[in-house]
């Protein structure tokens, strides 16, 4: 049996998922999430390491 470590986290780190939620938008919207996601995060202290659009 194997046992599961517990990885720290101070919380400082995040992901950003990024999505089209009509057809209407476009790449713009996605470019727009992603400036969003960055400043609410970095406000925040928080560096987002990766995003999924």
């Amino acid at each position: 049996m194997h046992k599961k470590t517990a990885a720290f986290n101070d919380n400082t780190t995040a992901v950003a998922y990024l999505s089209y939620s009509s057809s209407s938008q476009n790449e713009a919207s996605i470019d727009q999430q992603r400036e969003m996601a960055q400043r609410w995060a970095q406000a925040r202290g928080i560096t987002i390491i990766k995003d999924y659009p």
